[in-house]
């Protein structure tokens, strides 16, 4: 999904996307650094850019979306 896409979508639209599986945390957040990567040289805006981390933690948060186990209200679920 592109990264437009992505910014137009509400917290409720993205949640609702988890839960249905049509996106995953994963998947947004390889094409959000997809973006940032695109755009950042023109802009220089990302100072302490780490893909890495922000990987391992949307697979953490894929895992809890999978086995619906919460962590808080933020998460989605109810």
């Amino acid at each position: 999904m592109s990264a437009q896409k992505l910014i137009g979508m509400s917290l409720a639209e993205l949640a609702e996307a988890y839960a249905s599986r049509s996106l995953s945390p994963v998947e947004v957040v390889n094409d959000i650094i997809a973006h940032a990567e695109a755009v950042n040289g023109s802009i220089n805006a990302l100072f302490c850019f780490r893909p890495e981390q922000a990987i391992a933690g949307a697979r953490q948060s894929e895992a809890r979306w999978k086995a619906k186990a919460a962590l808080g209200r933020l998460t989605g679920f109810r």
